[in-house]
């Protein structure tokens, strides 16, 4: 009984693997229909061979025969020749010419493969060479179309996949971005690359005059908010150095523009040096896309002069840009920096009432214009929103709102932000116009929204943000303020600057027992009883360290009725002396 139950058992287990086996070979087969498809490069900027290849084909591609139509645009690519391939030492028998009424732009192609190929399921089979005659920028689909196919015994191969493909004219620009002149002991170079699409991997050398400068080290650059990450980089040789990247988690590599590394230099030369920086492949390596196309690239290099009375290099600022989509739709939004439309990988989609990281950049200091552009699917309207700001210090923080499109009228008001920047977690007091609204507990480094709706205006002008604090470190208490024209619904974004001791400019001790002023609003926070500590006030918005119209010609004016005070008490004090005389 117990043997017999033994061999039930067995051929239980024999038929499930048998059931589970068949239906992997059917998903397998399903999965993998016989495929006929056309293989060109993505981008090219000169002549280049269509291949045609057979795949997936489980009886085998010898005695197979059969035809197919090719077509293409004249515009763009010319059809120089068609040619059979070789396939294990047999090359396919092939006949071409044009197809009637067709321009010459399309093709027939009748093919045979030879009976002693082996046991090949899969191989390339024909070559078609072309010529460009188009533009940069042009491009061409190679449309292939089936007709029979067979093997030589007549019998048929049902359900082929054909594949098209398309080829694109043009290259992508590599170029080192250095300083024409440097003064510093010290600076860097950026590899940047221009409007590059799916790029996943490549390799490039750089070659310099190393008694002018030295490679010290190779950083990370990033393209599109994506950081691409260095394999490695060594030496060839004194004068020249290797870089290597990839990108292995991008299944579709990235696309745009932006720096590929960073490359820091060590000045060594004398004042009136120059030297050369030579970018190019290495040997035969190439960029390529995830199909391991080559991508086609234009180098372009740099000359550095050391010249000590050359003005230090820009200071850049690293700078997050964020969307917050107030909108009760999921949009699709595009940013522009300086009019230059930052490229994403993939498209960039904000849900209803998110706030999202669309990526950082490196700008430099100064004023930047900031432009987002949507289509609203309720209006059917596309619009746009263009907001400047003025960067500086090491990272800058960027909150651009879209705006909800109705048949109400636009609202005018402000939604304000605070990042802290100093090492302590802080209160901070906002006050609009001079009117207190609430104060928050911004821990380090975090950014806090003030009102989630916003502070609403009757209508558009220019109004005061200020903001409040006191620093643990210094024991002062500073204050911050801009002047914003609002005419629609807007960001303000303000930072909490680290201080010491050594950062005070103005110090002066404002004792009061007043209750600070409550907001009109009856949402605002309570505001703490007393401020008795000195107000120290640093004028590091740019917006607010000019004259009387701006935030310092206020605390000017704070002084002015200090010292009035402190001068009519002196005057009572000498009042009374001369009557006790």
């Amino acid at each position: 009984m117990y043997a017999r139950n033994n061999n039930l058992k067995r051929l239980g287990m024999i038929a499930a693997i048998s059931i589970i086996t068949i239906a992997f070979a059917a998903q397998a087969s399903a999965a993998n229909d016989p495929e006929v498809s056309v293989c060109v490069p993505d981008w090219t900027t000169t002549a280049f061979d269509a291949i045609i290849k057979m795949e997936y084909f489980d009886d085998g591609i010898k005695d197979l025969e059969g035809q197919f139509d090719l077509s293409f645009d004249t515009d763009v690519v010319e059809l120089k020749s068609v040619e059979g391939m070789e396939i294990k030492d047999k090359n396919a028998i092939i006949e071409w010419d044009f197809v009637d009424g067709s321009d010459n732009k399309k093709i027939w192609v009748e093919f045979v493969i030879p009976d002693d190929t082996g046991t090949r399921t899969y191989g390339e089979f024909v070559k078609i060479q072309f010529n460009l005659v188009g533009d940069t920028g042009d491009s061409s689909l190679l449309d292939i179309t089936g007709g029979t196919l067979a093997y030589t015994d007549g019998t048929a191969v049902p359900s082929v996949k054909w594949t098209d493909d398309t080829v694109n004219i043009g290259s992508f620009d590599v170029t080192v971005k250095a300083p024409e002149s440097v003064s510093t002991d010290t600076f860097d170079a950026d590899i940047d690359i221009t409007d590059v699409v799916d790029l996943e991997s490549g390799s490039f050398k750089l070659s310099f005059n190393s008694s002018v400068v030295n490679v010290t080290d190779v950083k990370p650059g990033k393209i599109g908010g994506t950081e691409i990450p260095i394999d490695m980089w060594c030496f060839m040789k004194n004068n020249t150095i290797r870089v290597l990247f990839n990108l292995p988690s991008a299944e579709n590599g990235v696309s745009g523009s932006g720096t590929i590394a960073t490359i820091s230099f060590a000045v060594i030369g004398e004042d009136g040096d120059s030297s050369v920086l030579d970018i190019d492949k290495y040997l035969k390596e190439h960029f390529t896309n995830p199909e391991t196309d080559r991508l086609p690239i234009n180098w372009i290099d740099a000359t550095v002069t050391i010249d000590s009375a050359a003005p230090p290099p820009p200071k850049k600022t690293d700078t997050y840009v964020y969307v917050k989509n107030l909108d009760d739709d999921k949009l699709n939004v595009f940013l522009f920096i300086d009019g230059v439309f930052k490229v994403k990988s993939s498209i960039f989609s904000v849900s209803a009432g998110s706030t999202k990281k669309y990526a950082n950049y490196k700008l430099e200091e100064g004023l930047h214009s900031f432009r987002i552009e949507w289509y609203d699917l309720d209006t059917e309207e596309r619009y746009e929103k263009i907001e400047e700001h003025n960067i500086t210090g090491e990272t800058a923080l960027i909150i651009i709102n879209t705006v909800e499109h109705t048949d109400e009228d636009t609202r005018i008001s402000a939604r304000v932000y605070v990042k802290n920047n100093d090492d302590d977690c802080l209160d901070v007091y906002l006050y609009i116009d001079d009117v207190y609204k609430k104060y928050e507990l911004i821990e380090f480094d975090d950014t806090c929204e003030y009102e989630k709706e916003g502070y609403e205006f009757d209508e558009d002008g220019v109004h005061t943000f200020k903001i409040k604090w006191r620093d643990p470190d210094t024991e002062e208490t500073y204050e911050k303020l801009t002047r914003e024209y609002i005419k629609t619904e807007q960001s303000i974004t303000m930072y909490v600057d680290p201080h010491t001791e050594d950062d005070l400019i103005t110090t002066a001790s404002i004792p009061t027992s007043s209750s600070v002023p409550q907001s009109s609003s009856s949402t605002s926070s309570p505001a703490p009883a007393t401020l008795t500590t000195p107000i120290t006030v640093l004028h590091t918005d740019p917006i607010s360290a000019g004259g009387n119209d701006n935030g310092a010609g206020q605390s000017q004016s704070q002084y002015h009725h200090l010292y009035t005070l402190v001068g009519a008490i002196a005057i009572l004090v000498a009042a009374t002396q001369i009557r006790r005389d």
